[in-house]
């Protein structure tokens, strides 16, 4: 049986997979024990972070991280850790997904009116729109809130890697030495 749509299927799966994985406690089981491996456990938090579910865990870990280690080295190692999971997610979404998501928009558009469907289109391939989505992404990737809808956008308007990596190492490492700097501070 070959699936329609595979990769939103793949996707569905792995947000209910995240779900029945906290609500077994697994993530916080996980998580309290980073503090013990030092930098690398910043790496590991840091490659953890971009996940929806995981992304609450990782930034009290890095926060906890600060009190115990150099906040710099902790954030580049964590930075380093979510640029892997980051080019996950973007392969993820380069993959597939959004050719799935045309083909449905696709479905849906046959029964919605012409000139909706012309007007949102004219408004998506505005300059304006197009900077706002960009800076918005890289806002989302600087926060401790998850990057998957970040790097979605970059995906959508294929950002190169070269110079995906490079944002994503420095949004993701200043974001975490924030947090890490939080901990470090309250600590001393």
């Amino acid at each position: 049986m070959k699936l329609k749509y595979p990769n939103l299927t793949f996707f569905g799966l792995s947000i209910l997979a995240a779900v029945v994985l906290v609500w077994l406690g697994f993530f916080e089981k996980f998580f309290s024990g980073l503090g013990e491996l030092g930098y690398f456990g910043a790496f590991i938090a840091g490659a953890i972070m971009p996940f929806t579910f995981a992304a609450p865990m990782a930034t009290v870990s890095f926060f906890y991280l600060g009190e115990f280690y150099n906040p710099v080295g902790v954030a580049l190692w964590g930075g380093l850790g979510a640029v892997v999971a980051d080019l996950l997610i973007f392969s993820f979404f380069k993959g597939g997904i959004f050719k799935e998501l045309e083909e449905i928009w696709q479905e849906h558009s046959r029964h919605n009116h012409p000139w909706r469907h012309a007007f949102l289109v004219g408004l998506f391939h505005t300059k304006l729109f197009h900077f706002i989505s960009l800076f918005t992404a890289g806002l989302l990737i600087l926060s401790p809130f998850p990057d998957e809808i970040g790097i979605a956008v970059f995906a959508y308007y294929k950002l190169p890697l070269k110079k995906l990596v490079p944002l994503s190492f420095l949004m993701n490492s200043i974001g975490i030495w924030i947090i890490v700097g939080a901990g470090y501070l309250l600590a001393h």
